[in-house]
């Protein structure tokens, strides 16, 4: 079979086998594959190539997602099986590629559910005035392991009470504590965020003693 190549749009290279388009890649990466735009290639050789492209295809995708913003393994490996199950039928391939390419860029440093728990965390502290609960269950919703969750959370030296009271002076701005039905709805809604109530009962005697 005759390899040959041509460039297209954006670093785009467009492979052909005898006159026939197979795959696209990029002119950087076919440059590193030591085949000759025109030379013969075995069929052997050929695999090879194109699940080299596949795998490159799955870095660079992974690459543009952790440039936009920091993710956990499970959340790349996820967006990834996701843009790529649509091209193929042998997802079992897949997945092996796309832990093959999150293993890489971990040995990399660019991928680290550690580094990622903490500023997941800490924004959600700085932003939510989150509790501890509420972040053990948005962290393991991005499949962050127990240990690192529990790491993260004695890290970050949380103060429940704190926390309220700042929902309190934001979200609760105006809201008569003293009327019963409204300080009720108040205090089911902090439950639900993730505060028990002895946390929620002081907080509101501070707040309401200001």
């Amino acid at each position: 079979m005759k390899i040959t190549g041509k460039p297209g749009r954006a670093n785009k290279y467009h492979i052909f086998l005898d006159g026939e388009y197979t795959d696209t890649t990029t002119v950087d990466f076919f440059a590193t594959c030591g085949i000759k735009n025109g030379s013969e290639i075995s069929e052997e050789k050929w695999i090879e190539l194109r699940s080299a492209i596949y795998l490159s295809k799955i870095k660079n995708k992974a690459l543009d997602l952790l440039t936009l913003r920091d993710h956990s393994k499970k959340e790349l490996s996820d967006k990834l099986y996701q843009k790529f199950s649509k091209d193929t039928t042998d997802y079992n391939y897949l997945k092996v590629q796309i832990e093959s390419v999150c293993s890489t860029l971990e040995e990399q440093g660019l991928l680290n559910d550690e580094r990622f728990a903490k500023v997941y965390a800490e924004s959600l502290v700085r932003r939510k005035s989150a509790s501890a609960s509420a972040i053990r269950g948005a962290l393991s919703q991005k499949g962050i392991s127990k240990d690192i969750i529990n790491n993260v959370i004695d890290s970050l030296e949380l103060n429940p009470v704190e926390s309220i009271i700042h929902i309190l002076e934001t979200k609760y701005k105006g809201k008569d504590l003293t009327d019963e039905y409204q300080r009720n709805k108040i205090i089911g809604a902090l439950t639900r965020l993730g505060f028990n109530y002895s946390e929620i009962r002081a907080a509101i005697y501070k707040y309401t003693e200001k």
